[in-house]
């Protein structure tokens, strides 16, 4: 249901409870927090929406277009839960709340977001969305269909476009990018000189007032990120070409567990980001009777039950896993079920 007051968020006692609850249980161990979000770097093969319902409903659309949607799920982002959004057609999100909180794919350092319909007259580039899964488990969909680039230049290529779509998840509040097919290059963006490099979008994510933003650098298959004041102009803020259809880019809280996936018992957890090998271990003294791997779709990736004879510490293989944020469930002797995030990034 719409909001009668123009404002499309709210913080339903039920989710508010729970997160104050959790900050309580907090002592020397983190186990939630409102700050930083991880991001991480995955291949999954691109798929149009299955029955995607039109925001543009055939309407030419700009880089400043925008269409609201109510998706009736909490969503939360750094202590704000929304249940709506508007999607800003030139090339991502803007989440309604207190501060600047938008998710900008396709943007540019100094004039905003870079995408706009390929025929101004009778559109070729529809942007639709649809929301998907049961209860606790929804996924809303944003989808990108054709959408052509803004001519910055006199050698601008009208035949480039992109695919995307942006997905954003109740079970966990994170987020992700599907690249699909595109035809892209440096003069696309409009950097530096609209002849040459290989310069790419600006991808950025701000989920607070100035202090925090994140941000994308390096090849845009495998970018680094860092956290900056969006407040203050700065350059060169881009990755380097287009991602190839099938990339993945996941943005998850930190640290972002609920009240039931707290134990008293901390679980010891090294080295997280983990490369290869992980160590596992509960120091309460605790053996482990079965460890479950996860990734933020919900798909297994590791199980192992264990017998009475185990260690205090086992150690477990993630060499052969992708790149990404995965979830990390353990139960021990005691019945305690303790769930972390891990990092794979290597």
């Amino acid at each position: 249901m719409e909001p009668s007051n123009g404002t499309y968020f709210h913080i339903p006692t039920s989710k508010l409870m729970k997160r104050i609850f959790a900050l309580l249980l907090t002592s020397s161990t983190v186990l939630y927090s409102f700050g930083q979000y991880v991001f991480s770097t995955t291949n999954v093969p691109y798929q149009g929406l299955v029955s995607p319902i039109p925001l543009n409903n055939g309407s030419p659309w700009n880089n400043s277009s925008s269409f609201q949607v109510y998706f009736n799920f909490d969503f939360l982002i750094h202590g704000e839960t929304i249940t709506a959004l508007n999607v800003m057609a030139g090339g991502g999100l803007s989440f309604p709340g207190i501060g600047n909180k938008q998710l900008r794919v396709f943007g540019h350092p100094e004039s905003g977001y870079l995408l706009e319909d390929r025929d101004q007259v009778n559109s070729s580039s529809p942007i639709s969305y649809e929301v998907l899964g049961d209860p606790g488990q929804r996924i809303l969909k944003v989808q990108w269909q054709n959408a052509g680039f803004r001519e910055w230049c006199a050698s601008s290529d009208s035949s480039d476009y992109v695919n995307f779509q942006i997905w954003l998840f109740e079970v966990d509040d994170h987020i992700e990018v599907h690249f699909g097919d595109f035809s892209a290059d440096a003069g696309a963006y409009g950097q530096p000189d609209c002849n040459g490099g290989t310069d790419g979008t600006q991808f950025i994510f701000e989920f607070d007032n100035c202090n925090n933003a994140l941000s994308l650098t390096g090849p845009c298959v495998l970018p680094s990120y860092a956290f900056r004041d969006h407040c203050i102009w700065q350059p060169g803020i881009h990755v380097s070409g287009t991602p190839p259809s099938g990339t993945v880019y996941a943005l998850a809280p930190e640290g972002d567990v609920g009240v039931d996936d707290i134990s008293a018992s901390p679980l010891r957890l090294y080295p997280n980001p983990v490369g290869g090998i992980l160590h596992v271990g509960d120091p309460s003294g605790n053996a482990i009777r079965s460890i479950e791997i996860t990734d933020m779709r919900g798909r297994m990736c590791f199980a192992q039950q264990y017998g009475a004879w185990m260690d205090k510490e086992v150690l477990i293989d993630l060499g052969d896993v992708d790149n990404g944020v995965y979830s990390l469930k353990v139960m021990v002797e005691d019945g305690s079920q303790l769930v972390r995030k891990i990092i794979k990034a290597e």
